[in-house]
């Protein structure tokens, strides 16, 4: 997992957490990650980064070049488990 800074972003879910997946339309890795993360109660905004090029430059520009990738608040999350969305929630809050 790696770990990368940006600017904050509206809130998702809890007031002042922004948790963004981003996706691509074939990505079982991506998919693991959603349910899990749904399984456990974590409220995200997916973006698929194959409809939204925007978002795509997003992970470029943060060194991220694959999915899936979380950002949480400032934090960006390379292929990271559920425990390490959780963890870096905790750290965020």
């Amino acid at each position: 997992m790696q770990t990368t800074e940006k600017k904050k972003g509206l809130s998702v879910g809890e007031i002042g957490m922004e948790i963004v997946v981003y996706t691509q339309t074939i990505c079982p890795k991506c998919e693991a990650l959603k349910k899990g993360l749904q399984e456990k109660g974590i409220v995200f905004k997916e973006i698929n980064v194959d409809k939204d090029k925007d978002a795509l430059l997003d992970l470029l520009m943060n060194q991220i070049s694959g999915t899936p990738a979380v950002r949480i608040n400032d934090v960006w999350l390379y292929d990271p488990t559920v425990k390490d969305v959780l963890e870096a929630k905790l750290k965020e809050r």
